[in-house]
């Protein structure tokens, strides 16, 4: 208040006076001045000048001297609010008569000033006041306007109503957030009649009248245009100023998240639909390792409900530590996408049967936008009658190999002891006869007799190599080693090729099976190197090393490309190959070939000094 006073005396005040009487103007400048130096008072003495003046000039405060013969007290003052919005407005009537103020409501005028003997008293203190009033009315009505610029633009949808659902108030974001034409077409609509499930309001109101506190829900509401979106409903019960119950209620426009959140719902539906009818057993896990999901496959698969592993953490898992396949799953839950070997595990059922089940498992890290860990899924593939058929093959492939050698031993015998006999004892029979015969025939039949002699000896020679092609007698007397020199000497001298042979660590005998598979192992990668690598060296190394058997086979021929030669007639990738690493994985062993065009190729075996069942093998 004091800052209007000082600026009302610093500054020119200008005052319209409606009056009749030319002398009043002079008594308001003489009363004024003292207080109001600045000072410009204009008269307008009818209606013409008070509108004239109304439209050029600009005004702080208005008197009007009453009586005015011209016009209606009230009229006047009409006239004055509408020209002059806001500004403040006195009458001065004479204190004879004060009727004259008849008509005049108090609230549209600031204050009055009576004329005693033609002095107007208390004129200036009057001025000052209303100044004072307007400045103040003037700041609540800039206050009220801001407050109603946010009330209305603030991204929230606001209303007030009553207890019977009658819309009070509303701001114009929840205009537009319900589509309604104006603030009065929505404020024409009962509360109640703008939810889809008006039990919703109703109950939500009951609930905020009993607690006295702000309540909420998520609910539809209905919009202009017949359809619904969903919102987030604040309500809190209230008393306006007469202290009549009412309702304040805040709405969020949450059709967006809803949205969301329900094609998110329908996702995980579809998921666990999906899950829960795949044929593949599936697990889903939190980051640290529990279980949260499985579906019907994988309780089928495992023995085992959903609620029996709420406790279980693969991260812990005894048999996966036992069977070497932690790191696996480890790498997993650290976000990398894994295929783990097949493994074999006990389950509640073959615990029973004393069998395992085969399984070969992946690793899925479900990510999210930061590149989190939100889930770990591993699906599991149930290989067993697959795995349980390999090891089958592979044991009638090893009886197959059991029986060829049995077979080859047997004939390699017959030869040696029926055919071999039969024709040796030809031979003598021969002999003798050339002794006996011979000064009696005549040349010809001599030289048959004598060719006769040859060919059985030839056919001897052929017979001796088939027994040992079958199967060298010396590998059940001497064993693997001295037989190998055996056959590379004759390998050597036969073909040319001059071969290195090497052994540490075999001085005793080994397994007659182990010693039977590297041995044909090394007599077909003779062959190869033979038949194909153009090789002047051959280097064959034998050795023990602890439980093991290392073989080694280097040649110095053209080599090949082990990339290019899959799928082709090279015999890296053709029935040789498989028939030596069959043998090799029989008995638990590995074998490994490395080449490339001249630079020869190099062929390595291990094999356990013990048989052992191949890798896969129950």
């Amino acid at each position: 208040m004091f800052t209007a006073q000082r600026e009302a005396t610093q500054s020119l005040l200008q005052i319209l006076l409606v009056s009749e009487d030319p002398a009043d103007q002079v008594e308001v400048a003489r009363a004024l001045r003292p207080a109001f130096p600045h000072l410009q008072v204009v008269q307008a003495a009818d209606l013409d000048q008070l509108a004239a003046t109304l439209a050029a000039g600009r005004f702080d405060l208005a008197l009007i001297a009453l009586p005015l013969t011209y016009a209606d007290g009230v009229a006047v003052v009409r006239s004055i609010q509408v020209g002059l919005p806001g500004r403040p407005v006195l009458l001065i009537v004479d204190v004879a008569h004060q009727e004259q103020m008849a008509g005049v409501a108090l609230d549209d005028i600031a204050g009055y000033v009576v004329r005693v003997s033609g002095q107007m008293v208390c004129l200036a203190p009057a001025v000052r006041l209303a100044l004072a009033r307007g400045h103040e009315l003037q700041a609540q009505q800039e206050a009220e306007a801001r407050f109603q610029h946010l009330f209305d633009e603030v991204p929230v949808g606001l209303y007030r109503a009553t207890r019977e659902g009658r819309l009070l108030d509303a701001n114009l974001a929840l205009v537009r957030m319900l589509g309604y034409p104006s603030r009065e077409a929505l404020l024409a609509i009962n509360a109640q009649d703008l939810y889809t499930e008006a039990e919703e309001f109703r109950q939500l109101c009951v609930s905020c009248a009993q607690h006295g506190d702000a309540r909420s829900i998520e609910t539809r509401v209905n919009r202009h245009d017949g359809t619904a979106n969903w919102f987030e409903h604040v309500l809190r019960a209230r008393r306006d100023d007469r202290q009549r119950p009412c309702y304040e209620g805040m709405l969020w426009d949450i059709s967006g998240r809803k949205q969301v959140e329900i094609a998110l719902r329908e996702s995980e539906a579809r998921f666990r639909t999906i899950v829960e009818q795949s044929p593949i057993s599936i697990q889903v896990m939190t980051p640290d390792g529990w279980t949260v999901l499985v579906n019907r496959a994988w309780e089928e698969l495992w023995g085992v409900t959903a609620a029996d592993v709420r406790s279980y953490n693969m991260l812990h898992d005894e048999q996966a530590i036992h069977l070497g396949t932690m790191p696996y799953v480890q790498r997993g839950f650290a976000g990398e996408t894994v295929s783990m070997p097949p493994v074999a595990y006990h389950t509640p059922e073959t615990l029973k049967l004393g069998r395992k089940r085969w399984f070969q498992a992946r690793i899925y890290p479900v990510k999210g936008d930061r590149g989190e860990i939100r889930n770990v899924i591993m699906l599991y593939e149930d290989i067993t009658e697959r795995q349980w058929a390999t090891e089958d093959l592979q044991r009638l492939s090893a009886q197959l190999m059991d029986a060829q050698e049995a077979e080859r031993k047997r004939i390699s015998r017959e030869l040696h002891d029926e055919l071999g006999q039969a024709l040796t004892a030809m031979r003598i029979n021969l002999a003798s006869l050339e002794g006996e015969l011979l000064p009696t025939l005549s040349a010809a039949n001599s030289e048959m007799l004598v060719e006769t002699g040859r060919l059985v000896d030839e056919m001897l020679d052929h017979v001796h190599e088939l027994s040992l092609a079958f199967r060298p007698t010396m590998l059940d007397e001497l064993g693997l080693v001295p037989t190998l020199r055996w056959y590379v000497d004759r390998y050597a001298r036969r073909l040319g090729i001059e071969v290195e042979l090497e052994a540490h660590g075999l001085e005793g005998r080994l397994p007659a099976e182990i010693e039977t598979a590297v041995y044909r192992v090394v007599q077909e990668a003779l062959t190869n190197i033979a038949r194909h690598a153009q090789a002047r060296r051959v280097r064959l190394h034998l050795a023990r090393r602890g439980a093991r058997v290392v073989v080694t086979i280097q040649d110095d021929g053209v080599g090949f490309n082990l990339d290019k030669s899959a799928g082709s007639d090279h015999p890296v990738s053709g029935a040789g190959l498989i028939g030596m690493r069959e043998r090799i994985a029989l008995i638990g062993g590995t074998l490994h070939i490395q080449s490339a065009p001249g630079r020869g190729a190099r062929l390595s075996l291990v094999a356990p000094v013990s048989p052992q069942s191949a890798p896969g093998g129950s």
